[in-house]
């Protein structure tokens, strides 16, 4: 069962992930919890992550401003990066679309075989990780970045952003010198 949310206590996290922890610096907030889930039938693993997913999304802040400052960190402590690939592309088959269209929750990935490259350095490889998570957090409008290349996504974010994404797109091009090259 997730833990219960501190709403204002402090707690470092320990250099390896323990229990449930919490952290809060102003008003961002990170949750760390660990899951054993290599025994776990997929469908039980699928309801825990629910479960996280709305704790997140019912947990202050709410609010437009601040509701993006807050994550939850699901480390994955009984399997190998190789069982973390299988068992976190289930989950974000099964739950990254509906989590992201009725939600508004982002769901990632990370462990040591995850190829996912970084937006300005494909040298960078930012999704690899020594121990496997999965990463819970609000959408926000810069996620657009990450869907370019997939016009489903795209238009899953244009439909949560409306007029707020034309114009974050609006924002980008500006800074662009296509208007140079077409004069």
């Amino acid at each position: 069962m997730p833990p219960p949310l501190v709403s204002s206590a402090t707690t470092r996290l320990p250099a390896t992930p323990s229990q449930h922890r919490y952290e809060r610096e102003g008003n961002k907030s990170v949750w760390l919890a660990s899951e054993r889930v290599a025994a776990l039938e997929p469908s039980d693993l699928l309801r825990q992550i629910t479960r996280y997913k709305k704790l997140l999304l019912k947990t202050q802040p709410v609010d437009a401003e601040n509701g993006t400052n807050k994550s939850i960190i699901v480390v994955l402590t009984d399997v190998s990066a190789g069982e973390a690939k299988t068992i976190l592309s289930d989950v974000l088959q099964q739950l990254a679309v509906p989590s992201y269209v009725d939600d508004g929750l982002v769901l990632g990935g990370f462990y040591g075989t995850n190829d996912g490259r970084a937006l300005y350095n494909p040298e960078f490889r930012p999704f690899t990780a020594p121990i496997p998570f999965l990463l819970i957090r609000p959408a926000v409008i810069d996620d657009w970045k990450f869907s370019l290349e997939d016009e489903d996504w795209m238009r899953r974010w244009s439909h949560r952003f409306r007029e707020a994404a034309v114009l974050s797109l609006a924002n980008e091009l500006r800074h662009l010198p296509w208007r140079e090259r077409h004069g």
